[in-house]
């Protein structure tokens, strides 16, 4: 946020602040930013914020703060659910996989990775042989920008993550149908879980 470079610099008949991210959240964000932002705010003309936690933050500091909500192109991204869209060939695997309310995120491994990982494959089928079948370990830990999007039910909360490599031609399920309120031993991860925010 260059707030001292530009502001009132460039001979502008008005400052407008279109903010869509509480950016002081951001990992690694400097700790200046906040400073700098409030200067924003005290010289803008007008604010909008993109979502409603964003706006209630912000006309704290700017009397002439709008709310506006996001939205999609509803024609455009309903595709998606129309049978007649065709399924990229690499991500056509996973379609069974696919339920209402569930997201899918893809990881990219990167070349170096991939000798490791098949080290690891092959040594935890040994211990699965040797062990009559049974599963390995399974290290879980939360990412410090996970959220959730409301209130959870009280049942298990179930995640199920693959993994794709030139090497497996397509996706393999690393981890099918784990309960994040009884993974850890003693802990509900979901309790670790902020709600998000409009930002997230």
């Amino acid at each position: 946020m260059a707030v001292p470079a530009f502001l009132g610099q460039m001979d502008e008949i008005a400052v407008v602040y279109d903010c869509m991210d509480e950016l002081s959240k951001f990992r690694e964000a400097p700790p200046e930013i906040k400073l700098r932002e409030n200067e924003l705010l005290a010289h803008a003309d007008v604010v909008f914020a993109g979502g409603r936690k964003l706006w209630e933050s912000k006309k704290l500091f700017n009397d002439n703060c709008h709310f506006y909500g996001c939205g999609v192109d509803v024609s455009h991204f309903g595709q998606a659910c129309d049978p007649k869209t065709k399924i990229p060939a690499d991500i056509a695997s996973l379609r069974d996989e696919l339920e209402a309310g569930t997201h899918l995120f893809a990881y990219r491994l990167e070349p170096a990775e991939v000798t490791r990982l098949a080290a690891f494959r092959d040594a935890l089928q040994k211990q699965q042989t040797a062990s009559g079948g049974r599963g390995g370990a399974l290290t879980i830990s939360l990412a410090p920008e996970v959220c959730r999007g409301g209130e959870l039910t009280a049942g298990p909360v179930l995640f199920t993550t693959y993994l794709r490599t030139a090497e497996t031609a397509g996706y393999v399920p690393l981890a099918r149908d784990v309960d994040m309120r009884s993974i850890a031993r003693g802990r509900d991860l979901t309790a670790q879980m902020p709600e998000c925010g409009p930002s997230r």
